[in-house]
């Protein structure tokens, strides 16, 4: 069984913030070592869809599972909940790579997303932080 991981979004993430998360993002995904594990929305290989709203990918082949998608707009609303998303991975190799994005949006945008999980978030945290400490 896989964690499903989830976030809320306050309100619009801001578009300074957002191009260094997207260029940290850009890094993190353009690896070569990650081409046969992360791919398009539909599971396909091929680059991640990251833009000026959006970063949208999921695993590739039978390696995906759910999108994982997360929009720079998605807390635009006229009331004042925040918006509620979430990404099933099913354990696969991408997970990891949903993981580090979510992590990568803390880092950029503090009390405007919170992160978490089925699984302990911390413990979460601190296993994508040892394993990013060993390569």
């Amino acid at each position: 069984m896989g964690y499903t991981h989830y976030w809320k979004i306050k309100k619009e993430l801001p578009k300074e913030q957002w191009e260094a998360f997207k260029d940290e993002t850009c890094a993190l995904l353009d690896d070569p070592s990650v081409s046969d594990i992360i791919g398009d929305a539909r599971g396909n290989v091929g680059f991640p869809r990251i833009t000026d709203t959006e970063v949208t990918f999921n695993g590739v082949g039978k390696k995906a599972h759910e999108t994982f998608s997360i929009d720079r707009c998605a807390g635009r609303r006229e009331h004042d909940k925040p918006t509620f998303n979430f990404c099933k991975t099913a354990q696969k190799p991408y997970d990891r790579y949903v993981v580090r994005v979510l992590l990568l949006a803390e880092k950029h945008f503090g009390d405007s997303i919170s992160v978490s999980s089925d699984g302990n978030w911390e413990e979460i945290r601190n296993q994508n932080q040892t394993k990013e400490t060993n390569e």
